[in-house]
């Protein structure tokens, strides 16, 4: 029986068990999946043994730029974007893809076809829009190197101001009407036809009553967008819960939204299909 796994720190969030074990069950594929929460200081001894044991596997945050210095070999998109967050064992041989860029264009995709705008070319199908990406860590690498590739003009916003610039110069982003990167206080709805959380802010957490945890990364979003007549496409790649509160609070503004279930559930299959070579159900 062939196992896979997905690691990331936290983990128990995760529902990729429950939708590969009941894809390899339908398929009759021997196969067995299962989270492994893996902290940062435990990554390498995690996958000194990992060739021998596993045939693939699913990679989160944080481990989706490091963990490229323990393969073999990258995919071109992976090459380009600079994270990984899909291992294939081939004979011996780890090879890192990025299924999150498939995942997020073809959940853009849907919602742009449902508001009947004209995609004349799904490779530019963002020709002339501006996207705001929230966060620069590895998952805003996929976002944001997928925008592009659509045509879409993007600007980094992160809390830390030296992540998002380094991530703005890794992809020459020129953002609309300044350097393309900035805070998340920089923020400007009149900016954006897309706007994208790609931080873990939000994720569904232990809840402690003794700290305060930020629920979105944008508190005053609903104020913002309520006044704003022309309202962007609002995504986030949580998928647990469905509906954020960044969401929520985009959705009470009158936007149209994409939750996270829409990216994953793509990405997720693409990932099925680069282990088994079929098509996941």
């Amino acid at each position: 029986m062939k196992k896979y796994c997905v690691i990331g720190c936290p983990i128990k969030h995760s529902l990729s068990p429950k939708i590969f074990n009941r894809a390899f069950r339908r398929m009759k594929i021997s196969a067995q999946y299962k989270a492994i929460e893996v902290e940062p200081r435990n990554l390498a001894k995690f996958m000194r043994d990992f060739r021998e044991n596993y045939a693939g596997a699913n990679v989160t945050i944080p481990h989706k730029e490091k963990i490229i210095k323990f393969l073999d070999k990258l995919s071109p998109s992976a090459k380009a974007i600079g994270a990984v967050n899909v291992i294939v064992n081939r004979r011996g041989k780890l090879v890192g893809h990025n299924t999150d860029i498939f995942g997020a264009m073809t959940a853009l995709k849907q919602e742009i076809r449902c508001q009947k705008l004209e995609v004349r070319n799904c490779k530019n199908f963002l020709r002339g829009k501006c996207a705001i990406v929230l966060g620069a860590g590895g998952a805003a690498r996929s976002i944001v190197y997928g925008l592009k590739k659509a045509g879409a003009r993007v600007t980094v916003l992160n809390r830390t101001l030296s992540h998002a610039k380094k991530l703005a110069r890794d992809f020459k982003l020129s953002g609309v009407g300044h350097r393309g990167f900035g805070i998340l206080k920089d923020f400007n709805p009149a900016q954006s036809n897309i706007l994208i959380n790609v931080t873990s802010v939000g994720m569904w957490h232990k809840k402690v009553k003794s700290l305060t945890l930020p629920m979105t990364p944008l508190p005053q979003l609903k104020k913002i967008l309520r006044g704003l007549k022309n309202k962007p496409i609002v995504m986030d790649i949580i998928y647990r819960p469905l509906l954020t509160k960044f969401l929520r609070d985009a959705k009470h503004a009158g936007c149209r939204v994409i939750t996270g279930d829409k990216m994953f559930l793509a990405q997720a299959a693409k990932s099925f299909e680069l282990w088994t070579g079929r098509k996941m159900p």
